[in-house]
C-alpha cells in the first residue's frame, strides 16, 4: 500500500469527524490539482477523506498498473471504516480490475460507491449483485461543480431523497414509466453485453450520457443494444448529455440520431437530463426505484437511496 497522505498518517478510527471518504484511482491518471481541490472542500464539509500517494499513479493511459488499481480499490471497498469509495476520475481501465474484483464484504456491509464515465463497469458489476451505488461527478470534479449540483450531491450523501430530476426534453416517446434505475456511460455499458457484470435490465429505466463519440458511433452502440434484445426488458429511457459528439462539419446531430434509434423502441423516453460530461453532472443514485413522466418532465425518486448520517459541522 502507498504511503497515507490524506490523513498523513495511519488512518484513524471512524470518529466525530463524520462519514469516512476513501478516494482511489481505478481507471486513467488524475491531475493532483483538481483532487486537492476537491478533498479541501470535503473536508470543508465534515467528511473524513482518506488517501495513498498512489491515486497518483500514471501508467500510460492507466492509474498505474492492473495490480495496483485493484489493490487500491479493493482495500477501500472492504475496510468497515469507510462509507463512501468514490472514484478520482474516470478515462479508461476499470472493468479491466471486474474479474479479479471481490464484493463480498461490500455484499455484507454495503458503502457508496461514486463516479461516472469509465466507473460506470463499476456500477453496473455493483447492480448485478443487487447493489446500489451514485452515478456522480467523479471526486476530482466536486470542486468544480455547479453550486446546485454539488448541493444535491451532499444532500444524497447525507440520505436524503433526491430531489425531482427537471428533464429539459425533447420528449422522445410519451409516456410514464416506473423501475430501477440503471446505466451510464453508453460506452461501457455496450461492452458489457454479454458479461456477467451488465446487471439484469428487466423493468429499468435506463440512463445514457457518453462523451466525445460521433452521431454514426451512437447509432452503432444504440443498435448494438437493440440487437441485443435490450429494449425488450427496459421500462423507459432517460437521455442525459452526449457532450462533444456533434459531426465536424454538420449532419446530423447526436439528438437526432438518439431520437431516430430510441423511437423505435417504442418505451417511454426523454432527453435533456442535466447528466453528462458537461456543463451540469447532477448525482442519481442507481439501482433505486424512480418514475420517469414525459408530461411533467421529471424523474421522481421513490426514497432516499443511503442511510449515511449527515457530516458534522457542514455548511449550511
Amino acid at each position: 500500500m502507498s504511503e497515507w497522505i490524506h490523513p498523513p498518517a495511519a488512518p484513524a478510527a471512524k470518529g466525530p469527524g463524520g462519514p469516512v471518504l476513501r478516494v482511489v484511482s481505478p481507471a486513467g491518471p488524475v491531475e493532483r490539482r483538481r483532487v486537492e481541490a476537491s478533498i479541501s472542500f470535503l473536508e470543508a464539509a465534515g467528511y473524513r477523506v482518506l488517501a495513498t500517494e498512489g491515486i497518483y499513479s500514471a501508467t500510460d493511459y492507466l492509474a498505474g498498473d492492473d495490480a495496483r488499481r485493484l489493490a487500491e480499490l479493493q482495500d477501500a471497498l472492504d475496510d468497515p471504516e469507510v462509507d463512501v469509495v468514490w472514484a478520482a476520475r474516470g478515462g479508461y481501465g476499470t472493468m479491466r480490475l471486474l474479474p479479479e474484483l471481490s464484493l463480498e464484504r461490500l455484499l455484507a456491509a454495503p458503502k457508496i460507491v461514486a463516479g461516472f464515465s469509465d466507473i460506470t463497469a463499476l456500477h453496473a458489476a455493483l447492480g448485478a449483485r443487487g447493489l446500489v451505488s451514485l452515478h456522480s461527478c467523479v471526486l476530482a470534479g466536486v470542486a468544480e461543480q455547479q453550486p446546485e449540483d454539488r448541493a444535491a450531491l451532499l444532500a444524497i450523501l447525507a440520505g436524503e431523497t433526491p430531489p425531482p430530476l427537471a428533464l429539459e426534453g425533447p420528449v422522445i416517446v410519451p409516456g410514464q414509466a416506473a423501475g430501477r434505475v440503471l446505466g451510464g456511460n453508453l460506452s461501457v455499458l455496450t461492452r458489457l453485453v454479454g458479461t456477467p457484470y451488465l446487471p439484469s435490465l428487466s423493468g429499468a429505466l435506463l440512463l445514457l450520457e457518453d462523451v466525445g463519440e460521433r452521431p454514426y458511433r451512437l447509432d452503432r452502440m444504440l443498435t448494438h443494444l437493440e440487437l441485443a434484445g435490450v429494449p425488450g426488458q427496459l421500462a423507459g429511457v432517460i437521455v442525459g448529455e452526449h457532450a462533444g459528439c456533434e459531426e465536424p462539419g454538420g449532419g446530423l446531430t447526436a439528438l437526432e440520431v438518439i431520437t431516430e434509434r430510441l423511437s423505435r423502441w417504442g418505451l417511454p423516453a426523454m432527453a435533456g437530463a442535466p447528466v453528462g460530461h458537461g456543463k451540469w453532472n447532477r448525482a442519481i443514485p442507481l439501482g433505486v426505484t424512480a418514475r420517469l413522466d414525459t408530461t411533467t418532465a421529471t424523474l421522481t425518486f421513490a426514497g432516499p437511496a443511503f442511510p449515511l448520517p449527515a457530516p458534522q459541522d457542514a455548511p449550511a
